[in-house]
């Protein structure tokens, strides 16, 4: 019984028989692809701040110097104009993702604002 280069027995190569497993050699990737994969690694990140209870001008810049940009939802039914955003206060706990996690710098932060406090002071 004789045995072909891939150590499988003749007999093997009847006409029922599965074709023998195709051997291919080994691929190297491209160097451009080692690049990207040591650039990769090189990604900075950056862990998501606890901005709760800040005021949303203060909480956008800090999310800014940390290298993140931060979308800040009001609640529905509150208008919220380019006057009064900055003096809304984002919501406790409600920064997704969650502060502590680790990111890529150049995440988006979505944060929830409170909706405007109002006093009305009578007598004055």
């Amino acid at each position: 019984m004789a045995t072909t280069a891939f150590g499988m027995d003749r007999e093997l190569f009847a006409e029922d028989a599965p074709a023998p497993p195709r051997v291919e050699a080994l691929v190297t990737p491209p160097r451009a692809f080692d690049d990207a994969l040591i650039q990769a690694d090189e990604v900075e990140l950056v862990r998501v701040p606890s901005l709760d209870q800040v005021r949303v001008d203060r909480a956008v810049a800090q999310a800014r110097q940390l290298g993140l940009s931060l979308r800040v939802d009001h609640r529905p039914g509150r208008p919220l104009t380019r006057r009064t955003w900055r003096r809304h206060r984002v919501e406790a706990g409600s920064i997704t993702p969650a502060p502590g996690t680790e990111v890529l710098a150049g995440t988006e932060l979505t944060a929830r604002s409170e909706p405007l406090e109002v006093r009305v002071v009578l007598g004055y």
